[in-house]
């Protein structure tokens, strides 16, 4: 499972690995609207983001 993360992080665009450094590796808890502030963006797009990260993690374990 962890080389399926390593493998989908190295492949995502500089935003989705932003993201992703926000939401699971920062020290910070901040909710949906304060990682949408951070990044730039709205809730709803890093939602978005969030669930196409999920969704090739998925592809690469063979989960679906």
């Amino acid at each position: 499972m962890v080389e399926a993360i390593y493998q989908v992080y190295n492949a995502l665009q500089d935003n989705y690995k932003e993201l992703s450094r926000v939401k699971y590796w920062s020290n910070k808890r901040l909710t949906w609207d304060g990682i949408a502030l951070e990044l730039k963006v709205s809730k709803r797009q890093a939602m978005r983001w969030r669930d196409e990260i999920i969704h090739a993690t998925v592809e690469v374990l063979g989960w679906r």
